[in-house]
């Protein structure tokens, strides 16, 4: 709208700019005026993916995302799920360590008296 109103016309309809701002527009007004039906999917189906609860299945399987920043944020999830498994496994040695310890300190008591 701001460079509708306020841009020169000869440079924004005319030209290489022009055809540029105009196919810029018209994604735009589809993107606003998108539904479901434009799609071949359910209302459900596309508020789903419209809020990010679902992603194409084929994608996800390749590994190959809409966007990179998707990608990175699913590496990066990926990443946090390998940490907190690594994480917990730590967690469990560490007990198994104090238990040992324990029982060693028991040990040199015993021998001690």
């Amino acid at each position: 709208m701001y460079i509708t109103h306020f841009a020169n016309p000869a440079r924004s309809e005319s030209g290489e700019s022009g055809y540029y701002f105009t196919n810029f527009r018209i994604a735009i007004e589809f993107i606003e005026k998108m539904s479901g039906k434009d799609l071949d999917l359910t209302e459900e189906q596309f508020n789903s993916y419209m809020s990010g609860d679902l992603f194409p299945l084929n994608a996800l399987r390749n590994g190959h995302y809409q966007s990179e920043g998707l990608q990175v944020m699913y590496n990066n999830l990926k990443t946090l799920e390998d940490m907190q498994l690594k994480c917990e496994e730590l967690e469990s040695d560490t007990v198994l360590v104090e238990k040992e310890i324990q029982d060693f300190n028991e040990n040199i008591a015993k021998e001690v008296k």
